[in-house]
């Protein structure tokens, strides 16, 4: 096997020396694949270090630790480096002090001494001040309160209490008549400065009842919207964290919609209201909703290789059309240019005697490129189609039959009369016929008596909401833009999707 492909037999005299050199051969091989490894180890070690200084340096940092150096190993023992430390610094040592001790402290007999520094609690105070340089603006308040929100530092009741001391009470000196609007006040400007429209108690998922009239006028509101618009032009609904919030806030809506959905008998009024449902939980919570309205089709771009062939193509025919131009007596400076660049990288020039017969054959030559051209696109586009139709048979049979259908064949052109349609169906189905039943009928009866019949299909809630709780929150929704995630937030809806 070592000498596979070459001439070697077991049986020549030098049989050691062949030996020899095939072994010295293999072991120059594995030096030389032992280097390229390294070789490539080290490129590669080089460019994820470049990547991650790029995007995180804590994990190149990291990386390069070295665990002996930086306290990943055993650690030292106790008494030994107390000792260790103790003979350094407890030992007294006598130095020798030389000349150069005198001039030092002649040099620094004329400075003065610093004067005795005092820590105040005022100097504290300003030390410990965070972001010293930064203004209290509203919008750096609402930043903090936003982070302190979704950070969880505090609990529900401290939180609770933080924001009733965020608007405090009226106090003895204020009258009961200017306390009142000056705490509706402070509690709008809070609203508005956290950003936070609606204020959610999450121990028990229940809304101040104020917040509630709030959220059925907003519900209200989009419902109009959404029940007059059409599908190509509703917004496409934004994917919003799962969070106990917003969990809450689509269950207090669940008994809104019991009033609409029970009163409607129609399928796409009901997809109407939860469509409007979920636009007033994006608004309740801020979600941020794209322009509305979507692109109807899809833009048909010419792939690149084809462009790149008919752009030959028009350039052929414009040398064509140049080179007929000057052979049949136009002698214009543009088409002397256009015939010298039909011609360019040749030895052609305008003086020579067989000038037609050049030019016949270099406009035939050109229309040849311009036949293998056509052939190629036809034969690259019906490559194409061919690929794109068997991906379609696996994936969406629906998408390749639909452009096979014959438009003549398949009601595009003008409607029959209608009173030949009735006729031609009332001669088929208006006239009584009299069939002859023969034996074979009582053979499929008795075979048929044993059959049980089916019970009725009776789909309920339940069967709904076990088929929606196994679809994906968030897999893109069809033409009415409603994700799955609404219908399992609004259970009230399967009773009426049942029905």
């Amino acid at each position: 096997m070592a000498f596979a492909g070459t001439n070697i037999s077991l049986s020549q005299p030098d049989i050691t020396q062949k030996l020899t050199e095939r072994i010295d051969d293999l072991k120059q091989k594995i030096a030389d694949w032992g280097k390229r490894i390294r070789r490539f180890s080290e490129r590669s070690r080089r460019f994820n270090q470049n990547r991650l200084f790029q995007s995180d340096h804590k994990s190149l940092y990291k990386s390069l630790e070295r665990p002996e150096v930086c306290g990943a190993g055993p650690g030292l023992d106790q008494a030994d480096t107390v000792a260790f430390w103790r003979g350094l610094w407890s030992e007294p040592v006598n130095h020798s002090e030389g000349p150069w001790m005198e001039v030092v402290a002649s040099q620094s007999a004329s400075v003065t001494p610093m004067d005795p520094v005092a820590i105040t609690p005022e100097d504290v105070a300003e030390v410990v001040q965070l972001e010293p340089s930064l203004s209290d603006t509203e919008q750096n308040l609402a930043d903090r309160v936003r982070y302190i929100l979704h950070s969880n530092i505090f609990g529900d009741a401290e939180l609770e209490r933080l924001r009733r001391e965020a608007v405090p009470s009226s106090d003895g000196n204020a009258t009961a008549g200017n306390a009142a609007p000056l705490i509706a006040q402070q509690t709008a400007n809070l609203d508005a400065a956290v950003n936070i429209p609606f204020v959610v108690d999450l121990d028990d998922d229940g809304i101040v009842p104020r917040e509630l009239e709030k959220m059925r006028s907003i519900l209200e509101e989009l419902m109009l919207e959404t029940r007059s618009m059409l599908l190509e032009n509703r917004p496409r609904i934004p994917r919003i964290p799962i969070s106990k919030r917003n969990r809450a806030i689509v269950r207090a809506l669940n008994p809104m919609l019991m009033t609409y959905l029970e009163a409607n008998r129609d399928l796409c009024e009901t997809d109407s209201i939860l469509f409007g449902a979920a636009l007033a939980v994006c608004r309740i919570i801020g979600a941020k909703l794209p322009v509305a309205g979507r692109a109807t089709q899809k833009s048909s771009a010419i792939p690149a290789w084809r462009k790149r062939i008919e752009d030959r193509i028009a350039k052929a025919r414009s040398l064509i059309g140049g080179l007929t131009n000057f052979r049949s007596g136009n002698n214009r400076r543009k088409v002397v240019r256009t015939v010298r660049k039909a011609f360019s990288g040749t030895n052609f020039n305008l003086s020579q005697l067989d000038i037609t017969q050049k030019l016949t054959e270099r406009i035939d030559d050109l229309k040849q490129k311009i036949a293998a051209w056509g052939k190629r696109i036809r034969r690259f586009s019906e490559k194409s189609r061919q690929i794109n139709q068997n991906c379609f048979f696996q994936s969406d049979q629906r998408r390749l039959y639909k452009p096979l259908e014959r438009p003549e064949l398949c009601g595009a052109g003008p409607g029959p009369d209608q009173a030949d349609t009735v006729a031609f169906w009332r001669g088929l189905w208006s006239e009584p016929v009299n069939h002859s039943e023969g034996p074979w009928m009582k053979v499929v009866a008795s075979q048929s008596a044993s059959v049980t019949p089916m019970d009725p299909v009776i789909i309920t809630p339940e069967d709904v909401a076990e088929a929606v709780r196994r679809a994906p929150n968030w897999k893109s929704p069809g033409l009415d833009e409603l994700h799955h995630y609404w219908l399992k937030g609004f259970v009230v809806c399967h009773a009426v999707l049942a029905r």
